[in-house]
């Protein structure tokens, strides 16, 4: 879901950081003045306080409203806050003490790094503060004991800083993913409503009447019980919101897909709950299971059924399938794929192997056809790396 500048909460501390310019200016200007007469440059430190003065301007009116990408503003400034360090030993002359942070921008540069973490993340906003004080090293050394106390109390402030916006997207993104949900619930909840008033009631009253209208009465209502119990399934459904555990890893409810098959013909069995799975496992074991159920209608007989039990066994997935109808040889598919036929091959048995599972047929004439699909997982719900297929894969 996309959030506005205003919404981000880098962009509300962006404007705490635009008001912390503002005092840590006017602290160089103070200190400036101080030290005014002991200076070797005193017009060139104040030309470099105006410079830095107009980019504070700059950054105010850039963190209400800017065009500009975030990278290239990053960019520009943390060149001004190194640019200011390093001229600074030049500008106030050798007699005068630039270790840390005392040069002409004093603290005002820390600002740089402090937007850098809050626009980049954590990394760009340690780089940024390493490269300030870097640059606040150059022909000084330190002796002071507590002189590297701020340095690191700045690159500290940077990380933590960056990390403390990455954790609040991630809240932020995770509550607009629940009310987005809710969203929906609330929405299908409102839709069931209207189905079950209408469209399920007048299925109901074809399925109760239809049979005294002769045969095709009857075909009518086998058609209304038939339809009447999938739209039911579909509004008991449950919704489940994808959720990521890494980028393009979506997870879906393989237990509520099945169970999206069941029929006057098709029997579901699975265990209370969900099973979540990657999306695309669940998207094609879905095709084996509807390919199987495709053949059994095509080919196990009439008023052939067919059960599908679904379970998890250690991190893999098994789905048995078996049906009541005429069955075939074991050599029968053997001919259909030589015939170019391949429901079975590609559809079924070629589309698991994808997934680095297996599948094991058995079949005999007059006693159905049984299939035992295996898919691992992993113990976290995602699917083994990339060449590890997994315990058990090929077919049968």
């Amino acid at each position: 879901m996309s959030r506005t500048r205003a919404e981000d909460p880098a962009g509300q501390l962006q404007r705490v950081v635009s008001v912390l310019r503002w005092m840590l200016l006017a602290h160089a200007v103070l200190m400036a003045c101080l030290r005014w007469a002991d200076v070797a440059a005193a017009w060139s430190m104040a030309g470099l306080l105006t410079v830095m003065a107009a980019w504070t301007l700059a950054m105010t009116v850039l963190g209400h409203r800017s065009t500009l990408p975030p990278c290239a503003i990053t960019i520009a400034d943390v060149a001004i806050a190194v640019a200011v360090t390093l001229v600074s030993p030049t500008v106030l002359g050798a007699g005068i003490d630039t270790s840390g942070f005392q040069g002409v921008g004093y603290y005002w540069v820390i600002c740089a790094a402090l937007s850098a973490a809050l626009t980049s993340g954590p990394a760009i906003g340690c780089l940024a503060a390493l490269l300030i004080i870097s640059s606040g090293l150059v022909g000084v050394l330190h002796t002071g004991r507590w002189a590297w106390s701020p340095d690191l109390l700045l690159v500290v402030a940077c990380w933590a800083l960056g990390r403390t916006i990455d954790q609040l997207r991630a809240m932020m993104a995770e509550r607009d993913r629940d009310h987005a949900t809710a969203a929906r619930l609330a929405e299908r909840e409102r839709l069931g409503r209207i189905v079950h008033d209408g469209v399920l009631q007048v299925l109901s009253m074809v399925e109760r009447e239809g049979p005294d209208l002769g045969p095709r009465g009857q075909v009518l209502a086998r058609a209304a019980r038939g339809q009447g119990g999938q739209l039911r399934r579909m509004l008991q459904t449950p919704v489940v919101e994808a959720t990521r555990n890494d980028p393009g890893h979506d997870l879906a409810d393989l237990v509520a897909t099945v169970a999206a098959h069941e029929s006057g013909q098709v029997t579901v069995s699975a265990m209370a709950g969900e099973l979540l799975a990657p999306a695309r496992t669940v998207e094609e074991i879905d095709k084996a299971v509807a390919e199987v159920i495709s053949n059994v209608g095509l080919h196990a007989g009439d008023g052939a059924h067919c059960w599908i039990l679904l379970e998890e066994e250690n991190g893999t997935i098994v789905v048995s399938e078996r049906d009541n109808g005429t069955g075939m040889a074991p050599e029968q598919a053997v001919g259909a794929a030589a015939a170019g036929r391949m429901g079975i091959t590609h559809s079924i048995t070629g589309r698991i192997q994808a997934l680095g599972g297996s599948t094991v047929m058995r079949a005999s004439p007059g006693h159905g056809v049984e299939w035992e699909i295996r898919v691992p997982i992993g113990q976290d719900g995602q699917l083994p790396p990339s060449g590890d297929p997994g315990p058990g894969s090929g077919s049968s």
